[in-house]
């Protein structure tokens, strides 16, 4: 039949040289795949059911138990088996605002990541943070595959999920331009804000309660 001869010349053509060459090209160039190519996303089965990739347990540990030595941690991504894993840390000054210039330098181009940093210090720079409180910048560059972005996108929330005793402000960029001081400081003191104003708004539901009783 008709549709067999199609078929058959289908399956020739796909095992033609120059048709592999054009295959082998577009996977180690980033070209887009031939039209009769179609791959898999990778991306959503890393990521997986929960909606957010896993954090290695021995992270986990690291960053529960050296909260109050540790200013901050360079989270990455092990492909091998997909979940994030710190990488390298950077240990506290007495102020927070000398030790970003080092946080920064951790995130390079070629590759994204998380910088989890902890606001709280000697010299009080934000008022009202405590141990428990983090900054997620979420570094992803410019010119990071578009897989890698799909990827990234679930970070603060991975890390949130992972570590429910803790509380998380995020912060994303780009650029080198985006990775400011000021920008990773106005995120911990609102954050801090916010903490602060939980008690006092649970205060006021009680005193609420009390007078409708």
């Amino acid at each position: 039949p008709a549709h067999r001869e199609g078929l058959k010349r289908f399956r020739l053509s796909c095992q033609s040289p120059d048709y592999l060459v054009r295959v082998s090209q577009a996977l180690v160039l980033h070209r887009p795949l031939p039209s009769r190519v179609r791959l898999r996303p990778a991306a959503t089965k890393m990521i997986g059911s929960s909606g957010y990739l896993p954090i290695d347990e021995e992270t986990k540990q690291n960053l529960t138990e050296q909260a109050s030595s540790c200013r901050a941690m360079k989270v990455v991504l092990e492909t091998r088996r997909p979940r994030l894993i710190a990488k390298e840390t950077v240990a506290p000054s007495p102020n927070v605002s000398d030790d970003l210039e080092k946080v920064f330098a951790l995130a390079t181009d070629e590759e994204p990541c998380a910088l989890v940093v902890n606001a709280k210090d000697e010299s009080g720079a934000v008022p009202g943070a405590d141990e428990k409180q983090w900054v997620v910048i979420v570094w992803i560059p410019e010119d990071a595959p578009a897989r890698m972005k799909t990827l990234w996108s679930t970070a603060t929330k991975s890390i949130r999920e992972s570590f429910l005793e803790m509380k998380f402000k995020e912060v994303q960029a780009s650029e080198r331009g985006e990775l400011s001081a000021d920008a990773v400081l106005s995120a911990a003191k609102e954050l801090a804000q916010e903490q602060q104003a939980k008690p006092n708004a649970g205060l006021l539901a009680d005193i609420q309660s009390k007078r409708k009783d």
